[in-house]
């Protein structure tokens, strides 16, 4: 009788042994760092001597979180778990314009209800790394700025937003600014006076002095910092300048000991940035500084894990009665951000068993397809995927 080839026979030495598993390309990454000693070993707590691995999930608190969050909570922690690490959660609460207590308490809940599938948080078990803010740093981002303008590698612009975009330049044509030349004191006094409050917003940013003709736009002369007098969550009224994401991104990882930065595909070319940042910092603070971001895997969307919780999205949507067309269009709106958020009040270990359950998907509530249902599916999906990510 011969065997369909879509099932080759199993021999009997391998019959009943698990599947093997390829590592995913962030897996690799991390083993191979662990492999050649790249960030060290732990030196106290329940890990000691192990080697380090530490990632971080970093939102924004200027929203509640979505489905692309889960994800990434999921990925994080789970990879932390994975190789007796610590996981943080930090806020980067860069833009108080945004931003509000409101977001943080319920990101905070969040994260503790999703992880809660994994036995821990960011700040309870034992791959807790506790809870950071990109407002703790923000004197010794500043203190790092004016590092940069002493030495040359930034200066005050006063082009405004929409001057800047129309000197931007093009693929051959290199960006421009009238300011760029202009002496370090004058700089100096200049950020001085942003930091105090004596100019307008708008008026006037801090730009990093790297390569106006670079094919990498991200390298013409980015900003580092723009004035904003906006009341923050954190700090109150103490700073009216705040941090643009790509100058405190490798700041906030260095500084956290973060040895893994996961990244999606829409950060590739700012990774050269934050690592010409990394350079320029301790190059100005003579040595003093010993920044360096992490080993960061861009392409969060890869293969694996992500691949996986998209399948398992789908089979509960299938499950409940949608065709795989559809189901498979509603699961990629869901992975780009566009479809519910998680449910609120749902216990991520019931929705874990029920959609891991033989025939369970059914079970997750996907049938009617309403609010609450796909959210309920959706929200299970994602737990069981988080479950058995190792399994991949």
């Amino acid at each position: 009788m011969s065997s369909s080839p879509h099932t080759p026979p199993s021999s009997s030495a391998d019959a009943g042994a698990p599947e093997a598993r390829s590592l995913n390309f962030i897996e690799q990454i991390i083993e191979q760092d662990i492999a050649s000693g790249k960030w060290g070993a732990w030196t106290d707590g329940p890990a000691k001597g192990k080697a380090k691995v530490q990632t971080r999930f970093p939102p924004e608190p200027n929203g509640y979180l979505h489905i692309g969050h889960a994800k990434s909570i999921c990925l994080n922690y789970g990879l932390a778990q994975k190789y007796g690490g610590k996981f943080n959660l930090r806020f980067d609460d860069t833009n108080p314009a945004k931003e509000e207590q409101e977001y943080v308490d319920a990101i905070k809940d969040d994260v503790r209800w999703l992880t809660g599938a994994f036995g821990g948080s960011f700040d309870s078990g034992p791959n807790a790394g506790g809870i950071y803010w990109a407002s703790d740093y923000f004197e010794k981002m500043y203190e790092y700025a004016v590092a940069l303008i002493k030495s040359g590698h930034a200066y005050v612009c006063e082009l405004n937003a929409e001057e800047v975009a129309k000197r931007r330049g093009s693929p051959s044509v290199p960006a421009t600014s009238p300011f760029r030349d202009r002496p370090a004191s004058e700089s100096l006094k200049l950020f001085d006076e942003m930091r105090r409050g004596v100019h307008a917003d708008g008026s006037m940013t801090l730009r990093a002095k790297i390569d106006l003709a670079s094919p990498n736009f991200n390298l013409r002369d980015p900003v580092l910092y723009r004035i904003l007098h906006e009341h923050h969550h954190n700090t109150g009224t103490t700073w009216c300048i705040y941090p643009m994401y790509d100058w405190a991104h490798g700041i906030e990882d260095s500084l956290e000991g973060v040895t893994h930065s996961i990244c999606t595909l829409e950060f590739e070319n700012h990774r050269p940035l934050y690592d010409w940042f990394m350079r320029a910092i301790n190059d100005a603070t003579g040595g003093k500084s010993t920044l360096g971001a992490g080993s960061t895997a861009i392409g969060g969307s890869g293969p694996g894990f992500v691949a996986y919780i998209a399948a398992a999205m789908e089979a509960a949507a299938v499950d409940g009665g949608l065709p795989r067309d559809a189901a498979r269009q509603m699961v990629q709106g869901v992975l780009a951000g566009t479809a519910l958020l998680l449910e609120d009040g749902q216990d991520p270990s019931a929705l874990q068993a029920r959609v891991t359950s033989p025939g369970g998907t059914t079970a997750a509530g996907v049938a009617v397809l309403d609010e609450r249902g796909a959210g309920a599916a959706i929200a299970g999906a994602v737990a069981a995927a988080a479950a058995r990510a190792a399994e991949l």
